[in-house]
């Protein structure tokens, strides 16, 4: 059902990427003993869409974001995801595959900086 999610996302460039926990939140919430899954596409819009769309509409949000969804204290958290290794650029100096730090990234090999302010 995330997938649907996703795909209505593209047209911004955000990308939704859920943790083991919020699946796994999101199954326990939204599973009935009576009626099956059939609660979990609300669960999903209740804890997932809803409070996505109220972040994009107030701009709290970027365009092309990587957004992760987990679980703490048992509520559905929101933040930006790190880039993935295989997303981290090579580095302009000296070729070597460079480590995100925070909104950008660095050159663990001679220090080189990428996409910071």
């Amino acid at each position: 059902m995330t997938t649907r999610i996703n795909t209505q996302l593209t047209e911004k460039g955000i990308e939704l990427i859920l943790t083991p926990a919020a699946e796994n939140a999101l199954l326990e919430k939204g599973y009935d003993p009576t009626y099956g899954a059939r609660q979990l596409r609300r669960t999903i819009q209740k804890h997932i869409e809803d409070p996505l769309a109220e972040a994009i509409v107030r701009g709290q949000l970027v365009d092309s974001a990587r957004i992760e969804v987990d679980v703490e204290g048992g509520n559905f958290v929101f933040r930006e995801a790190q880039p993935q290794a295989a997303d981290a650029p090579l580095c302009y100096a000296c070729g070597s595959k460079m480590q995100p730090a925070g909104s950008c990234y660095v050159c663990s090999s001679c220090g080189a900086t990428s996409g910071c302010s």
